[in-house]
């Protein structure tokens, strides 16, 4: 089956165009869409242990790559096999991003925005959304290739922009990496940096103490002791 017409039937307006056709064309849309789902679903998994082992500034240049690529393959595909492989990269790109971006956030950010930026994080997904749901409506059914092509673009700015931001100071600091931590501390949040990476030190502790003490008093308490 032709990917035009298949891909064509990916949108609103393109699934009124489609109209009959829809009765054989349902088992390809289904894996079109899955694709994307079974790849944001491995992404998600991986996207927590990429983070601590590899860092999160890496992490997003790693995630940025698929993000671009995904699209750039559905677009320039000529069958449902490679329309659907890019969708899984696109997939896996969102899934591992969704892990990374809260974190990312609620490191880097200052105490007192640090709820104001996760907010605008959810309003950003919403806004990206609406303005795909709009393209959608804009552009013809027939001009689906430039609507993956779009989808790049913003990818293209997070990895670009990732080129130039900061590594997280509290991720650097857990890798006693402190010399690192103490000048991105200073990038971030100006002179007062190192004083708000110290601040937070002691929550930190803390929170892996209780996490060792909780799996200490399980080893000690087997099931059926």
């Amino acid at each position: 089956m032709p990917a035009t017409a298949s891909g064509a039937c990916l949108s609103s307006p393109a699934l009124r165009l489609c109209g009959s056709r829809l009765h054989y064309l349902f088992p390809v849309l289904v894996q079109i869409v899955s694709s994307t789902l079974a790849g944001a679903a491995l992404g998600s998994l991986a996207g927590g242990g990429v983070a601590d082992s590899l860092g999160r500034r890496v992490s997003f240049l790693l995630a940025a790559a698929p993000m671009v690529a995904g699209p750039l393959i559905s677009a320039a595909a000529t069958d449902i096999s490679t329309m659907a492989a890019g969708r899984f990269l696109t997939g896996a790109a969102i899934g591992l991003s969704s892990a990374l971006v809260p974190t990312y956030i609620s490191e880097v950010a200052p105490t007192r925005i640090r709820g104001t930026l996760s907010t605008l994080n959810q309003l950003s997904i919403c806004l990206g959304i609406l303005a795909a749901l709009l393209i959608n409506v804009v552009l013809p059914a027939a001009a689906w290739r430039t609507m993956f092509t779009a989808a790049a673009l913003p990818a293209a700015l997070l990895g670009l922009g990732m080129l130039l931001g900061p590594e997280s100071p509290r991720w650097l600091a857990s890798r006693h990496r402190d010399q690192e931590a103490e000048l991105a501390a200073r990038r971030l949040w100006g002179p007062r940096g190192p004083a708000e990476l110290d601040s937070s030190r002691p929550a930190a502790a803390a929170t892996a103490n209780t996490g060792r003490a909780a799996a200490a008093d399980v080893g000690s308490h087997p099931p059926g002791a």
